[in-house]
């Protein structure tokens, strides 16, 4: 149950374009033996099934699905932490339920932070950073929607985890100023984010 990257060439299969700029991941289609499948630059594709990696493909090419095959793991350019992630988390051969395709966006996302009246103390936060924006990158795909966008995922953007994220950033910028925040922000909420969530931010600006 793994995927056999095809030779360079022009293939029909199934691909994906992403419904919108901020979104983060969406689901393709349901996969079995013999479907062929696309991977785009940019992106990651995670066969899941019973909540178990049944493949990764994260080097931009054609696939196709091998029910016979083990699973199987192409991380391409991405980090190869990623084979850990791969092993730790790859189903059997015993997996008989739907095979989902759910396609990763892996480059930057820009979000809007803007810290709204529930999220401040203003005993505490005068001179703190009220609005700004920032980056997030997904960094462990399997364990993003294992905990936030969840196995029977159709489509997860920015937009539905944003206000969380604003939560905590709100919560580590208390007595951060504006010129200190562009350094210390990411730097600590990636540290959460990425045991939390599988991601990370990679800059915040306060404006």
């Amino acid at each position: 149950m793994g995927s056999v990257r095809l030779p360079k060439g022009e293939y029909s299969g199934i691909s994906l374009e992403f419904a919108g700029d901020g979104i983060i991941c969406e689901y393709a289609a349901s996969v079995s033996d013999g479907d062929v499948f696309t991977v785009g630059s940019g992106q990651l594709a995670l066969v899941i099934c019973d909540g178990r990696i049944m493949s990764l493909c994260g080097a931009k090419g054609a696939y196709v699905y091998d029910m016979k095959r083990e699973p199987s793991c192409f991380t391409g350019t991405f980090p190869v932490y990623l084979n850990e992630v791969f092993r730790e988390n790859r189903g059997t051969f015993s997996f008989a339920g739907e095979h989902r395709l759910i396609y990763f966006r892996m480059d930057e996302l820009c979000c809007t932070y803007r810290r709204e009246s529930d999220m401040m103390d203003m005993s505490t936060d005068t001179g703190s950073v009220f609005e700004g924006t920032y980056c997030i990158s997904v960094s462990d795909p399997f364990l993003f929607l294992k905990n936030a966008a969840g196995y029977d995922t159709v489509r997860f953007g920015v937009s539905d985890i944003e206000r969380e994220l604003n939560i905590e950033i709100s919560a580590h910028l208390i007595g951060v100023s504006g010129d200190e925040a562009g350094r210390v922000i990411p730097a600590e909420v990636s540290e959460v984010w990425e045991k939390s969530r599988g991601i990370r931010m990679t800059c915040f600006g306060c404006e």
